[in-house]
């Protein structure tokens, strides 16, 4: 038992010639609008999104096809230092392109070439953020090993030199590293 309310299947895939034809012809005649019953109209078996992308991406005849002028390559690179990656807005500026073909050029030829798009290499980030790291471990540790001598400065105010509890003692007895440098400091006086 079918029910009333089920949906039609679409056709999937690639496109193939005399639908292509079909669809131009119901444009033409028709003219673009609702688009789910263009498909139903025309007799496509497609959905109406395959027959809106079809029609914008690859059938209308104001689409330019080939590469692009070099005005062109100056456009999407001004444009895109203004709007970033709107490639629709990108693309209304100019005429005759879609919005992926203008993200696909800038992609594949125009991104390489921007000096304002150097993208940095996750390795190269980690390896500076691990030379960081070991710069840092060097300047804490003492010459001799890693743990602090008694020779070490006590870091903190006057107070806190003078005879008062480091804060972490306080909290369950537990004390950080600098709280026993400025114990042994205040020993050594």
């Amino acid at each position: 038992m079918e029910s009333e309310g089920a949906k039609p299947e679409f056709k999937k895939g690639l496109w193939k010639p005399e639908e292509d034809l079909i669809l131009k012809a119901h444009v033409e005649t028709h003219g673009e609008g609702n688009w789910s019953a263009v498909s139903k109209r025309s007799g496509l078996m497609r959905c109406g999104k395959s027959c809106r992308l079809r029609w914008k991406n690859y059938l209308r005849p104001t689409i330019k096809r080939g590469g692009m002028s070099q005005e062109e390559e100056d456009m999407i690179i001004r444009m895109h230092k203004l709007l970033g990656n709107r490639w629709a807005l990108i693309a209304g500026r100019i005429p005759g392109r879609t919005d992926n073909d203008v993200k696909n050029y800038w992609n594949t030829h125009l991104n390489n070439r921007s000096p304002s798009r150097k993208r940095k290499t996750i390795d190269s980030e980690l390896d500076q953020n691990d030379e960081e790291k070991q710069n840092k471990s060097k300047r804490l540790r003492s010459p001799s090993n890693s743990q602090p001598t008694c020779n070490a400065i006590a870091v903190g105010s006057a107070e806190e030199l003078e005879g008062k509890k480091p804060e972490s003692e306080g909290r369950g007895g537990a004390v950080s590293s600098d709280a026993w440098i400025q114990r042994d400091a205040q020993s050594m006086n």
